[in-house]
């Protein structure tokens, strides 16, 4: 996918499939390349579209349906940024 050979697009697309109507689900499988800092992106992208509630199952989906590993500091980060 386009966005995965361009990470610098990856919020971008995040917004606009966000925008057309997109299930949360279906972004985060599309777009999302299997790396943390992605899993940042998008987390960040719920937070600023108001879907911070989203965020531990987006979290838990991203680990299990993506096989993302994520370090313990990664973990704790994106806690604290939650919270």
């Amino acid at each position: 996918m386009i966005c995965q050979a361009l990470p610098d697009l990856r919020p971008a697309a995040y917004l606009l499939a966000y925008r057309a109507g997109s299930p949360l689900e279906l972004i985060e499988r599309r777009p999302t390349a299997p790396e943390p800092y992605a899993v940042g992106e998008y987390l960040a992208f719920l937070i600023r579209t108001g879907n911070q509630q989203e965020v531990p199952a987006a979290l838990d989906r991203l680990v299990d349906i993506q096989g993302v590993t994520l370090s313990e500091a990664h973990r704790r980060y994106i806690a604290d940024y939650v919270e």
